[in-house]
Formats: structure tokens, C-alpha cells, sequence
């Protein structure tokens, strides 16, 4: 399992995800801002430069269909 070097580089790799996995589903921002319940703007921010909190991560992890484990690490469960 790859652990994180610095806070920094395991906060940019989350976001990273959190990204690379609504592309994934062809997804534009605004349409999972809505599914999440929250502004354009503060889901912008979590792709960008702020941490997604958790009640919100659970959220997303059920709309893009991936453990928990798999949108806060990069690792599926074992």
C-alpha cells in the first residue's frame, strides 16, 4: 500500500480522485455539486485546494459506486 510522504501529497492525491472519478462517470461539476446537495463553488473548491469532508465523501462514494476504502486511499479492500 502506498502511504503518503507529506499531508500535502495525500491531500492533493484525494482530490486528484475525487476528480478523476466523476470524469470518469462524464460528470460536470455542477451535476455532482446538485447530486451532493452543495454549490458549485464549495465542490469546486474540493477538487481544487480544500479537503471534501467526510459526510460528504460518503456521499460521493455512493454516487460514483466505489468503496470507501478505494475514494479516500487509491486501494480497493483486500
Amino acid at each position: 500500500m502506498k502511504l503518503w510522504a507529506s499531508e500535502q501529497e495525500f491531500n492533493d492525491a484525494f482530490r486528484e480522485r475525487i476528480k478523476a472519478l466523476r470524469l470518469s462517470r462524464g460528470w460536470s461539476q455542477s451535476r455532482v455539486a446538485t447530486m451532493l446537495g452543495i454549490d458549485l463553488e464549495r465542490y469546486k473548491k474540493y477538487e481544487t485546494r480544500s479537503i471534501m469532508p467526510l459526510y460528504l465523501v460518503t456521499k460521493f462514494t455512493l454516487l460514483v459506486d466505489k468503496s470507501l476504502e478505494y475514494t479516500v486511499t487509491g486501494h480497493e479492500e483486500r
